[in-house]
């Protein structure tokens, strides 16, 4: 199994990242269903790159990008995470890999985070796996929730105290 190099995101990246974000099988997956343009993507990413309460981190094996991670701190300590990988990457344990080391990278940017959560809809499995593999729990009794962000089915809500 060739390992995985994290690096932070940079503008020559956007074409992966659009590209991974179109892809139907991350659409289905997503808290946003659309098709998002070569413009919105730009100006979404030159955005994100420029917010201090957001990381983008690619994810490289073999020098190649095959996915990304995002963090976004969303106050009181709690750190958003979420995660797509490449469509030629899923299945090989990429993201298992890069979730497990993303305790370290969220306190390397933002040392006084307690916690780290992740939005993932009901029926991605794949992605319900890697973060449970990673050491993220449900809420007991309440692992379902659906906030003003949302504009999606309801989502289930897994936790990781650092």
């Amino acid at each position: 199994m060739t390992a995985i190099h994290l690096r932070p995101v940079n503008w020559a990246d956007r074409h992966h990242l659009r590209m991974w974000r179109n892809d139907p099988v991350t659409r289905a997956n997503s808290l946003s269903h659309d098709v998002v343009s070569q413009q919105e993507h730009e100006a979404w990413l030159a955005a994100s790159l420029a917010m201090p309460n957001r990381k983008l981190v690619m994810i490289e094996r073999a020098s190649t990008p095959v996915g990304v991670l995002r963090f976004d701190a969303a106050g009181h300590g709690k750190i958003e995470v979420s995660i797509n990988i490449a469509p030629t990457a899923r299945g090989q344990g990429v993201g298992r890999r890069a979730l497990a080391r993303c305790t370290s990278l969220a306190l390397q940017y933002w040392p006084e985070a307690a916690e780290l959560f992740a939005r993932i809809l009901p029926g991605n499995d794949a992605s319900l796996r890697a973060f449970q593999r990673a050491g993220f729990v449900g809420d007991k009794g309440a692992d379902r929730a659906c906030d003003e962000q949302c504009d999606a089915a309801p989502y289930v809500v897994l936790r990781l105290r650092l």
